[in-house]
């Protein structure tokens, strides 16, 4: 219903254009809506109409402007609305005509849903926000009458922009909470709640510092203005902040289809009852029928891996370490180490578009069901898994419902046109009630009506019913829609296929040709027809598209023609992405990367087949990246790329050759692999000259390894050659890693003044953010015996500024030295809750060497407090194990008085999980005052997103 009466902003009547000329009309309305529907007395409308000052006779002249008030709004098209009741005048007007009730309306819907359905929340909220056309009731709101219900709406739309700012943090789309929150705290800078959700969007974008700097200058103007404190729930938070709680951040979610749950609801039972008791499951169903929404409902927050942007017949277990953000250890296969970090977990685990790589998910879905007892495995397929634990549910179309699902989408994509009548159900019927074929048809409805459609001549020309074959009633929907584009958009819809997940208009137009406002224009056309998806999100609105129109589009592209041309672009578009990072490597940068990755997986997959050069700058180019984020898959593909280099590669890629073998050899590190790190380092080197800059990279990781090893002067010699390579080449990042490097040689070697004014220099000098982080990690590790305050202060802004460059391993290691500082020289309890965090944290990332130290550390904590019988079994499993380098240095005298206390100490029990052993046996043993917040680390721990 349009709006007839506007007051969220100037007063406005459309249609009743004297009421903008007419002063005393236009009082009495405002007035009156103020109070609306109630009714006002006549003295109080008499005092608001002449401010303050009525003529002689009042009751004469008040009519007179009621009448020609009732005259305009009758005018307007409003009817009889302004009605005389004792003691005045009452204004009862359709709710839907006003602005106001409107947005009550739509706010209040929208904050019902935060909890169950954020995404409709947050359409509902802006809905309501965008009637906002300035300050409530502009004019008048600083007059008596009107203070009162300003006041109210102004409070209304904040908590409002606040119920928007939450929905987008649900969807874990901080930076677009991020430009909500800045105007709230802007406009009410008082405001609690906002400030905590600013704290919590800063510290989910990688940017810790300035979460607590956020808290603090809050805390500061409540203390300076009010004489107050924050609330308990907002010191909490910060304490989780510093802490880098888990529970802050949010699962991985998918996002879903545009199409709604109409007519599921029976099926969604019986959905999550066998998920309660069955291990595998899978929905089965011709394309579109709706099995990935299904599944994103149910999984209630659980990981989902799409699989769609893998190749036929492609292994699945790499793409889902990747999705859960875990890596590979030991040399051990993806799927074992899949296995392995599942094991202990409990969630339910999405495995969406299955069909083309059904054997390799039926396997990876098989070892999960045998091993992990806690693990739902959900499958979505056109095709069974062919499991024995497996239960399937096929998905049927819409019956009845169908109609009611096409009138809700004609309702938002052609809001008046009338879907109602015998052809709606007819168009229904002949799309056999399949979700998307309806979302299709839908789209069209803002230039064909439903009969129009039906008799269009492209649509369903044949009883698709009579073939019995849904899948080709889809087919024919799409092709139906696509031949209704005209050249340009055909050609940019074949072209959109070769991205994978999500993309910009700016990445659609350099890929494909065009400049950013057609791409933009042109897209929104797609959008328009269903044919795009728009994935709301951030500064920028992200665009995908639905698997079964991108491999629509796939053939197309494959068709015209332009397919390698278009992939070429697409691949040489991330290239300049990763190369960028050499120019400024931040948070920002390395978050993009991370997004892409599936673009850039696809981009490895084609170039390696078509363009070997290109696929070796890609993966020598990732090597920045991969030092800071330690990624599953890498290895794997630096490996491939220069195994096909020596078989059919070109003589001058040798050095990107080696380069790629370079970054092998450090993915293979970070497993703790060494023999396998050491064996791909050498093969690089080959291939290079004696004197090549590329052989920083991988001379770094033999550097690395003999200071692993604790062969420190092999680690120095090798360190200077790297750090002259890298000056050579202007490697700012390589160069700091590796005096980062020498620092610790120096620490470690007895010499910590040396040591500490070598890492003060560096701090001094250094101009990369990721270098800083660094910098402070090797001066706190300098200053560990010397200073262990002040070293305990830097180690946690190191971990602060790794957090914000998105440096995983940085973080990591300023952690763990962070817990033994602590350990050793502050609180026993506030120690076990950063080991458990940190434990954790090598745990999920993969990387052993420093998983085995940081649990050496716990095992000393544990005889710091009393527990030396569990301490000793730890250290000696670790000795154990493979990839644990032996203990030197003050570390190996402290285990060697620990065993001269232990002569009447009975032998541990013997180990068989180190890491949860270690864990039981740090939360048994601490204080009672750290237990609550060591059980929510357990329980965050848990989780595997």
């Amino acid at each position: 219903m349009t709006l007839r009466i506007r007051a969220l902003g100037p007063l406005d009547v459309p249609g009743a254009e004297a009421l903008t000329r007419s002063g005393n009309p236009r009082r009495l309305l405002a007035a009156l809506l103020v109070r609306s529907p109630g009714v006002v007395a006549a003295d109080t409308l008499a005092d608001v109409v002449w401010q303050g000052a009525p003529p002689a006779r009042a009751d004469a002249a008040l009519q007179t402007v009621v009448s020609r008030l009732r005259t305009q709004l009758r005018a307007a098209g409003l009817g009889d609305v302004l009605h005389t009741r004792h003691p005045g005048y009452a204004l009862v007007v359709d709710p839907a005509w006003f602005d106001v009730t409107t947005f009550e309306d739509l706010a209040e819907r929208g904050r019902g849903l935060l909890a169950t359905r954020p995404r409709e929340a947050l359409a509902l909220l802006d809905e309501g926000l965008a009637l906002w056309r300035g300050g409530a009731y502009a004019e008048y709101a600083h007059e008596e009458f009107a203070m009162a219900e300003v006041a109210r709406l102004t409070e209304l739309r904040l908590s409002a922009w606040e119920d928007r700012a939450e929905a987008a943090l649900r969807l874990n789309r901080p930076e677009e909470a991020l430009a909500t929150l800045d105007k709230v705290i802007a406009e009410s800078p008082m405001r609690e709640r906002s400030r905590g959700q600013l704290m919590l969007a800063l510290y989910r974008l990688g940017r810790q510092v300035e979460a607590l700097n956020a808290y603090r200058a809050y805390r500061t103007m409540l203390d300076e203005e009010l004489g107050l404190e924050p609330q308990q729930a907002l010191r909490d938070l910060e304490t989780r902040i510093l802490r880098h709680d888990p529970g802050l951040h949010p699962r991985e979610t998918a996002e879903p289809a545009p199409t709604s749950l109409v007519g599921r609801d029976q099926l969604l039972a019986d959905l999550r009852a066998r998920l309660d008791r069955a291990r595998v499951v899978t929905l089965t169903g011709p394309g579109g029928v709706g099995k990935t929404r299904l599944a994103a409902e149910v999984s209630e927050g659980g990981a989902f891996v799409d699989l769609s942007s893998l190749p036929t017949g492609a292994e699945v277990a790499g793409a889902m370490l990747t999705t859960l953000g875990v890596h590979l250890v030991d040399g051990s296969a993806p799927l074992d180490r899949l296995v392995d970090y599942l094991r202990s977990r409990e969630t339910v685990l999405v495995l969406d578009n299955c069909e083309h790589v059904v054997e390799s998910a039926a396997t990876a879905a098989q070892a999960i069901a045998a091993s992990c007892p806690g693990v739902r495995v959900l499958a979505t397929s056109r095709l069974p898994l062919g499991l024995p634990v497996e239960q399937i549910v096929p998905v049927p179309p819409l019956g009845e419902e169908a109609v009611e699902l096409f009138r809700l989408r004609a309702a938002a994509l052609a809001p008046g046109v009338d879907v109602a009548g015998d052809a709606a159900d007819e168009l229904c019927r002949r799309l056999d009630g399949i979700p998307l074929a309806i979302e299709l048809a839908a789209g069209r409805l803002r230039v064909m009506s439903p009969a129009e459609i039906l008799s269009s001549g492209g649509l369903l020309r044949t009883s698709y019913r009579q073939a019995a074959d849904r899948h080709r009633t889809l087919d024919a929907v799409i092709d139906w829609s696509y031949r209704l584009l005209d050249d340009d958009d055909r050609r940019l819809f074949a072209r959109l296929s070769v991205f994978p997940g999500v993309f910009t208009a700016h990445d659609a137009a350099r890929v494909c040709g065009l400049d950013p406002v057609t791409a933009l224009d042109r897209i929104g056309d797609l959008v328009d027809r269903s044919m795009v998806v728009a994935v709301a999100g951030g500064d920028v609105t992200a665009y995908t598209m639905l698997e079964t129109l991108r491999a629509f589009a796939r053939d197309r592209l494959a068709e015209s023609g332009e397919e390698a041309a278009i992939r070429q672009a697409h691949a040489r578009d991330l290239l300049e992405l990763v190369q960028r990072g050499a120019e400024r490597i931040d948070g920002a940068w390395v978050a993009e990367v991370g997004r892409r990755f599936g673009d850039i997986r696809a981009a490895h997959l084609w170039a390696l087949d078509h363009d070997l050069t290109l696929d070796l700058w890609l993966i020598g180019e990732l090597a920045d990246w991969a030092e800071m984020r330690m990624p599953a898959e890498l290895e794997d593909w630096a490996k491939a790329a220069a195994r096909r280099w020596s078989e059919t590669g070109h003589p001058d890629d040798e050095p990107l050759a080696a380069l790629a073998l370079g970054v092998a050899a450090g993915c293979a590190r970070f497993r703790s692999d060494y023999e396998e790190a050491r064996r791909l380092a050498g093969l690089s080197l080959r291939l290079l000259g004696p004197d090549d800059p590329f052989r920083r990279f991988a001379v770094f990781v033999q550097a690395e390894l003999a200071l692993l090893s604790g062969d420190l002067d092999e680690a120095r010699r090798l360190g200077a050659d790297v750090l002259r390579w890298a000056e050579a080449a202007d490697d700012e990042l390589r160069a700091g890693y590796i005096r980062s490097s020498l620092v610790l040689v120096s620490a470690y070697g007895g010499r910590p003044e040396e040591a500490a004014a070598a890492a003060t220099a560096m701090l001094d000098t250094c101009r990369s953010a990721v270098v800083r982080g660094w910098a402070l990690y090797v001066l706190g590790e300098s200053l560990l015996d010397t200073d262990p305050s002040r070293a305990g202060r830097l180690l946690a802004e190191a971990r602060s500024q790794a957090v914000a460059t998105g440096d995983r391993y940085c973080e990591g290691v300023a952690l763990t030295s962070l817990a033994s500082v602590t350990a050793r020289h502050g609180d026993p309890a506030s120690a076990a809750g950063l080991y458990v965090e940190v434990i954790t944290h090598w745990e999920r990332h993969g990387n052993r060497l420093q998983q085995w130290a940081t649990i050496r550390g716990a095992a000393f904590l544990l005889a710091q407090l009393g527990d030396l019988a569990s301490a000793l079994a730890i250290l000696d499993a670790v000795a154990a194990q493979k990839g644990a380098t032996p203990l030197y240095g003050a570390d190996a005298d402290r285990l060697r008085e620990l065993r001269a206390h232990a002569t009447s100490t009975p032998p541990g029990e013997p180990i068989d999980d180190i890491h949860r052993f270690t864990l039981d046996r740090l939360q048994s043993s601490v204080t009672t005052t750290a237990s609550p917040f060591l059980a929510q680390v357990e329980k965050n721990s848990q989780s595997p997103a």
